[in-house]
């Protein structure tokens, strides 16, 4: 909430509760300048690797690819 003096670089959310003030629209109004900016942590895990005939299960000859 309130970083900086540039309001466009802030949603002025509560850190508390996560609110703003409530955003009126009218019908067929379109707001692209708004953006509630959530997202979460994840992560992915597993190998990539060569599927040499396309059936989606490794097997032997089918490389792990690197990274």
């Amino acid at each position: 909430q309130d970083r900086g003096s540039d309001d466009t670089l802030d949603s002025d959310a509560s850190p508390t509760t996560g609110v703003t003030t409530a955003i009126t629209l009218t019908s067929g109004q379109n707001v692209a300048n708004v953006d509630a900016g959530l997202w979460q942590n994840g992560n992915i895990t597993g190998r990539a690797f060569t599927d040499l005939n396309s059936d989606g299960v490794r097997q032997t000859g089918e490389a792990v690819l690197p990274g």
